[in-house]
């Protein structure tokens, strides 16, 4: 699973030596709210995200629908931290929420 983790943020294969020093994909990083976040095929990306392990129950919401102004009432925090882009991946409580931006009508 970490070799799957590490692939999916520094472009590591599996089988590549772990402590070799790999380039973020467009080494894009930004902090905020006190969270971390990496820029991964234009997707910003909590470094609490594990995707061997959270991919599978990964909850799509897209901005400004219903689901999403209920997801900022049950967590505050989610005021500061959607403000890192547009399209983002963001844990909480365990749950990683794929922010998607609303399709143009």
């Amino acid at each position: 699973m970490a070799s799957e983790d590490a692939a999916f943020f520094f472009g590591r294969r599996p089988g590549q030596p772990a402590g070799k020093k790999y380039n973020v994909i467009g080494g894009r990083y930004r902090t905020v709210g006190g969270r971390s976040f990496l820029q991964v095929k234009g997707v910003w990306v909590d470094t609490l995200y594990r995707p061997a392990a959270m991919k599978k129950a990964l909850v799509r919401v897209e901005a400004f629908s219903r689901d999403y102004f209920d997801l900022l009432k049950k967590h505050r925090i989610l005021q500061k931290l959607l403000t890192v882009g547009k399209e983002c991946i963001v844990v909480l409580g365990g749950t990683a929420y794929h922010v998607v931006p609303r399709k143009k009508e």
